[in-house]
């Protein structure tokens, strides 16, 4: 456990570039003003999972977490070794109001789903994806009913966003003829979607 004096070097993962003004003016900035090392986890488009060892502190921005796999790496590692983790929010994402452009346009719901995997009794009441949620087809709805009733404690809904997250690897008209498939199957979990998207893929 960090203690107070102790932070002296912070790794930090962000979307984008090391210049971009947001990152910048957040963090690496007054960082360098209070003589602290920020390590960049994310350098020339490459992220560097080994950098949480090299931090007393890991700093993630807001929708670095986009980056599912990286995402998932850096907080097992960071666990793994003790080290606190921040989520730098410059936004409260899950409560945007109706009328921000980044609730209209679905902008960051990708990057809340690991998040929501985390705390899936916050999935209700995520405003951010209110809007994505009202264009889902029914099969979405019917999957995560029926993912609830096997898995509840929240499992079901982790298992459901972890589907939701194959959105960054196929197309959503693929996504919901898969979804109708493991419903008519009965084989409403994760492995029967990736099933089904490997059969639609390779007739």
């Amino acid at each position: 456990m960090v203690k107070e004096g102790q932070i002296k070097n912070i790794a930090y993962f962000f979307r984008n570039s090391p210049e971009d003004t947001l990152g910048y003016h957040r963090l690496i900035g007054p960082a360098q003003h209070l003589g602290l090392n920020v390590i960049r986890g994310f350098n020339d488009g490459e992220i560097n999972v080994e950098s949480v060892s090299e931090g007393d502190i890991v700093v993630i921005q807001r929708d670095f977490s986009r980056f599912y796999d990286e995402y998932e790496r850096i907080i097992t590692l960071a666990t793994k070794e003790k080290k606190p983790v921040v989520l730098d929010l410059d936004d409260l994402l899950l409560e945007l109001p109706e009328e921000h452009p980044d609730r209209q346009g679905l902008h960051y719901t990708e990057a809340l789903l690991p998040m929501l995997q985390q705390r899936p009794g916050a999935f209700e009441h995520a405003k951010l994806l209110s809007r994505w949620r009202q264009q889902w087809s029914k099969s979405y709805e019917r999957l995560l009913a029926e993912l609830r009733e096997s898995k509840p404690d929240g499992r079901g809904v982790r298992e459901f966003l972890e589907i939701l997250k194959l959105h960054q690897e196929y197309p959503e008209k693929l996504a919901e003829q898969a979804f109708e498939m493991v419903l008519d199957f009965g084989a409403a979990h994760l492995d029967g979607v990736k099933l089904c998207l490997w059969q639609l893929l390779e007739p």
